[in-house]
């Protein structure tokens, strides 16, 4: 590689993406000039100088910051000598003359804004308008890829949200919401899933998360490789229960404990959702209302006492909304009304709803269940 493309590498470090590989011939390849093991340290100055936030990096003060510098050095700086053996074992020649310098000069500015420039074009071609939060709106899912290489799916009404010095270092994300990570492994740098409850600390592994802030507990179900489970203790200074899952497993967490550890669970109706599907097994009325609302944007009134619906079992995948309303109805006898985004469900044998109640169901938010 000629050295723009190690000057490009080098931005692909600095955002998180460079492979153990391109690593190691990144630093051979600093490692070999002196010259140019000072020009990558003042790139590194520079770029430390903002944190290691890409997007908040100031170019036009970030290249002042080091001509100024290179100006400097070169001004300070000890002529070498005519012959002899540099600090790396390098044979060293005198400048030839001044116009060579300061063409020496340009590369080294030039390489400095290609590192900068590169840094920041990554993070934005990843990132976005925000780098620290990602998040779905109902009726949304997403999937995409950080920038350490770990794939997530991101469901519905769910926000992720990267620590600071993601891919710097550490690895931590927050999830509020229901997501599925195929973890990239990188070395001895855990990967940190950090919910309401507690901790999800992986190497390199597969698995999904449901941890909604509406609902009282949170769900581990794991595909591949282990998850080290460490639940959030309820006293201030107890000692962290760590759980390790295994595939297959569900883990189950609520009330700063592991509430259930299942073993050899079916992993679909953890994971349906990320090829479209809509699975319930053996779900209780009020955790399909709430499932219902997220995946297809809806608000859901129901005239009934919820506890007293049955369970549903059933899987839905590209049937229109208002099919899907009527299985559900027909499965556990209800009736269902319907305008816009608006559902109405009631018991069969009950009277029919009012106009006053089907009109004033739209302004129902947040899964309000109303029971009689």
């Amino acid at each position: 590689m000629d050295d723009a493309s190690y000057w490009n590498l080098l931005a692909k470090y600095l955002s998180g993406q460079a492979s153990d590989r391109e690593i190691e011939q990144l630093e051979a390849w600093t490692h070999a000039d002196p010259v140019r093991q000072k020009q990558v340290d003042e790139a590194f100055d520079a770029w430390n100088a903002t944190e290691g936030r890409p997007l908040d990096l100031d170019v036009s003060g970030a290249w002042e910051a080091l001509s100024t510098r290179i100006d400097r050095d070169e001004e300070t700086a000890t002529p070498p000598p005519r012959s002899g053996t540099g600090p790396l074992g390098r044979t060293e020649r005198a400048p030839r003359a001044r116009g060579r310098a300061s063409s020496q000069r340009m590369l080294r500015l030039a390489g400095a804004m290609v590192l900068l420039m590169a840094a920041v074009g990554l993070a934005v071609w990843w990132r976005g308008p925000d780098p620290k939060v990602i998040t779905t709106e109902r009726g949304e899912r997403s999937s995409f890829e950080l920038i350490d290489g770990t794939h997530v799916d991101l469901n519905a009404e769910s926000k992720l949200t990267l620590s600071p010095d993601f891919g710097q270092g550490t690895r931590d994300v927050r999830l509020e919401g229901e997501a599925y990570f195929d973890v990239t492994h990188v070395g001895a740098r855990p990967f940190r899933v950090r919910t309401a409850e507690g901790t999800l600390r992986v190497l390199g592994t597969a698995f999904n998360v449901h941890a909604y802030a509406d609902e009282k507990e949170a769900q581990i179900a794991v595909s591949e490789g282990k998850v080290a489970l460490g639940v959030h203790p309820s006293v201030e200074g107890a000692q962290v229960d760590t759980v390790v899952l295994e595939p297959r497993q569900l883990g189950v967490m609520a009330d700063r404990h592991v509430r259930a550890l299942r073993q050899g669970i079916d992993l679909e109706p953890h994971t349906a959702w990320r090829e479209g599907r809509l699975v319930f097994e053996d779900a209780a009325f009020a955790e399909v209302v709430r499932r219902l609302e997220r995946w297809y944007n809806l608000q859901i009134n129901v005239q009934a006492p919820v506890a007293s619906i049955d369970r549903l079992n059933a899987v839905f995948e590209d049937e229109a909304v208002r099919e899907v309303m009527s299985d559900i109805a027909l499965a556990l006898d209800l009736k269902y009304q319907m305008q816009g985004a608006h559902i109405l469900f009631w018991r069969r044998e009950a009277n029919a709803p009012s106009e006053d109640a089907a009109q004033e169901s739209p302004r129902i938010q947040n899964s309000m269940l109303l029971i009689n």
